[in-house]
């Protein structure tokens, strides 16, 4: 696959994403549903798509992460 076919690939696909995400946001909003609460539910669907793809483009990389324990404390400080 060509790389000019494949960023054609992604752009499609990530409007189509975002056309459906405002969508379903309207939608939702419209049903009562909070601004807060969307994005926090947005918030996290991403933040489980990049994990995923991450994990998928390099395993050792990710694993390394969650092994190392010395990183834990500056996640969970990260926030803050």
């Amino acid at each position: 696959m060509s790389t000019t076919l494949k960023g054609t690939l992604i752009t499609l696909i990530a409007g189509i994403a975002w056309g459906l995400s405002g969508v379903s946001g309207q939608y939702l909003m419209a049903h009562g549903f909070s601004a807060i609460g969307l994005t926090n539910l947005r918030l996290l669907f991403s933040g489980i798509v990049l994990i995923i793809f991450s994990y998928v483009a390099d395993k050792e990389k990710a694993l390394a992460f969650v092994n190392d324990k010395s990183s834990y404390i500056p996640l969970l400080l990260f926030p803050f």
